[in-house]
């Protein structure tokens, strides 16, 4: 019935859409609204929010990894830059945070 998983993950984002009325697009911007504001607690469950209704979400794994990144969890920010990186290889913007990401923990260590 279905070719591959990103076909299921389009079904999944309607089916999610439909039942509680937003698209990962807003809840995205939720949450930079939260950030915005200081709500980091907040902006982080939106941001996963948003990847839960689409898995394959990468501007919400990047606002997740610039959080993780803000509290030092370097190997939960360099999975979530890799996983967005995944999503979207052309993403320059993905890759030179990533990079960036890799010369901060150099330097730390």
């Amino acid at each position: 019935m279905f070719n591959n998983s990103r076909q299921i993950s389009i079904i999944i984002t309607i089916f999610v859409t439909i039942l509680i009325g937003q698209t990962p697009d807003q809840v995205l911007a939720d949450g930079k609204n939260e950030l915005n504001n200081g709500q980091f607690v907040r902006a982080e469950s939106l941001f996963t929010q948003a990847l839960e209704m689409d898995p394959t979400f990468s501007p919400a794994m990047l606002e997740l990894a610039r959080i993780n990144l803000r509290l030092g969890k370097m190997k939960e920010t360099r999975d979530f830059l890799k996983g967005a990186i995944d999503a979207d290889p052309e993403n320059q913007e993905f890759r030179d945070e990533f990079d960036r990401i890799n010369e901060i923990n150099t330097l730390m260590n």
